[in-house]
């Protein structure tokens, strides 16, 4: 789960630090019985979606980096869950939801 929202973290910071102007980035965790879902939530300077669909690293060295995608992917299908994102405005919006199994419990004889 560390690996999770460090390489979230990470690559908003990243994200933000190419803007021009106002930099945001916004960390929001929610939990309930059922999910946890943790949302990140960067400023960019243009469209992510336009310009990298695939989220593919945009560092000099590619070979040497985008590992932080793959490790969120395979995190979220570890655990079935769901990664989904979105732009609104100059806003890249990141959200990962865990689906939370609880043990049964036997009833006692």
């Amino acid at each position: 789960m560390g690996n999770l929202v460090y390489n979230l973290l990470k690559n908003g910071i990243e994200a933000s630090a190419r803007t021009q102007g106002e930099r945001e980035v916004e960390i929001v965790a929610r939990n309930d019985a059922s999910k946890t879902e943790i949302e990140v939530i960067n400023s960019i300077c243009g469209s992510v979606i336009k310009e990298n669909t695939w989220l593919e690293s945009q560092k000099e060295n590619r070979s040497e980096h985008g590992f932080g995608m793959k490790s969120i992917r395979e995190i979220v299908e570890k655990y079935h869950g769901e990664y989904v994102y979105a732009e609104e405005g100059n806003l890249f919006i990141q959200k990962i939801i865990l689906r939370t199994f609880q043990a049964a419990v036997l009833p006692e004889s």
